[in-house]
């Protein structure tokens, strides 16, 4: 007999005197609740006789997703802001809901931490300056659709495209500016040098030089490459000693392996956008650093330097950056939702998502020196996204990246081999993933920082 699938359950957060906009929302998501896609729990749910506020947590703890009706109204209700949001992130930050915001209204929210999530816009604009009414609400419905359809595990590729833009959309750092001069570590690092600060001195200076391999191709997953290596050596045994779970997880299995060998890259420039993510590698591409990049740095001083290396988007550089930290939860919710986290240790998991250190060049004490000479050996997976018979997958080539004609090489066969599938993405062609994202339910960004 086969278990009774689990059903999604939303906990609905919005401000009292946004009223009315929650039962817009509500009306539109009726159908996912007659469909039994979804449970939606919100404040009309609670029992008259019974403690509100323990009914409130109870279902802030069984919940799946909290949906967040965001206004200037909401940012004043104490209970929403102080109570709930904050049970909400502390299960956000152990990767066991997603967090999803709702623009409702415009208002300045910069200085939130709620400004790094992606947030569901119209067309980049809240709901009331959208001024498109019903067709608002049922465009907020359509991606609510969609992020259900994440969560249940069934969309790996598209979960795994959103999340990351969810990852990059947080890569600034939060902290106040500090003067590069007394911060900036004198030596220049390799990149395992680097790694291996990390747990020592690296969290208490400002700025450091790296030396490496720097690419227009980004790594997909970004953290230790120690912690990258153990859990895809982890997640190939847990494979091979549960052989239900690799015959259940057959047709996502690429995905999972794809994404635990930490090896894929894509283009992470984005049009229009005012950082560029770049990789800085030595080696192999799971011995990485992400590089954000402010845009106009990036057109002034890097893409002409590109551009002079030829088509090998790769060349030898010392990156003077500044120091933050990201948000890599995604990865924890990306194996909670294909199982992997009833299969692997908890501590690899754990060890991945934390210490995810990333560079920001740009601003002032920044910068990036091209040493002579060709980009040296790196090897990594380039892709290509399909769908089949429902199914997402990625279809992967290990390569040299710094060598184009074997890159181009290796694309075409790739997008020969999945002919007849429908083809969602891949690794090179700058905004494929955007127009993925655009067509299939965009998360709009409320703005960029």
């Amino acid at each position: 007999m086969r278990p009774r699938r689990k059903i999604p359950e939303i906990f609905i957060s919005y401000a009292h005197s946004d009223r009315k906009h929650f039962e817009k929302l509500r009306s539109h998501l009726s159908g996912l609740a007659r469909e039994g896609r979804a449970k939606f729990w919100w404040d009309g749910e609670l029992v008259i006789g019974k403690a509100w506020e323990n009914q409130i947590m109870r279902a802030l703890q069984r919940a799946d997703m909290v949906v967040l009706l965001l206004s200037a109204n909401f940012f004043e209700s104490e209970y929403c802001i102080e109570t709930e949001l904050k049970a909400a992130q502390i299960r956000e930050k152990e990767g066991r809901i997603d967090l999803v915001p709702i623009w409702v209204s415009p208002f300045d929210w910069e200085s939130h931490w709620l400004g790094n999530l992606q947030a569901i816009t119209i067309n980049g604009k809240s709901i009331i300056e959208s001024r498109l009414g019903e067709t608002a609400w049922k465009k907020v419905a359509e991606q609510l659709r969609l992020k259900i359809e994440l969560a249940e595990g069934k969309r790996p590729v598209m979960q795994i495209f959103n999340e990351i833009e969810e990852v990059v959309q947080s890569g600034f750092p939060s902290l106040p500016r500090a003067e590069p001069a007394s911060l900036i570590h004198s030596e220049c690092l390799s990149v395992s040098e680097f790694w291996k600060a990390k747990s020592t001195w690296l969290p208490e200076i400002g700025f450091v030089s790296v030396r490496g391999t720097l690419s227009q191709f980004a790594p997909m997953v970004m953290g230790p490459p120690k912690a990258k290596r153990l859990l895809h050596r982890e997640f190939r045994r847990a494979i091979e000693a549960n052989r239900r779970f690799g015959e259940r997880k057959r047709i996502t299995i690429n995905a999972c392996m794809s994404i635990s060998a930490g090896q894929m890259v894509y283009v992470g420039a984005r049009k229009n956008k005012p950082k560029r993510l770049l990789g800085l590698y030595e080696s192999i591409v799971r011995n990485s650093i992400p590089v954000f990049v402010l845009s106009d740095y990036y057109v002034q001083k890097l893409l002409p330097l590109f551009k002079k290396s030829g088509t090998s988007s790769c060349l030898e550089a010392i990156v003077t950056g500044r120091i933050f930290l990201l948000n890599n939860n995604f990865i924890r919710r990306f194996l909670a939702r294909q199982g992997l986290n009833k299969i692997l240790p908890s501590y690899l998991i754990d060890d991945l998502c934390r210490d995810a250190f990333a560079l920001e060049v740009g601003g002032e004490g920044t910068r990036v020196e091209v040493l002579p000479g060709k980009a040296r050996y790196l090897d990594g997976d380039i892709w290509v996204a399909v769908k089949a018979n429902g199914t997402e997958r990625f279809v992967t080539s290990f390569v040299d990246i710094t060598k184009a004609e074997e890159r181009e090489e290796e694309s075409h066969r790739l997008l020969q081999e999945t002919q007849g599938n429908q083809v969602l993405a891949w690794y090179d062609r700058l905004g494929s993933i955007e127009e993925l994202l655009e067509k299939q339910g965009p998360f709009g960004f409320h703005n960029d920082k």
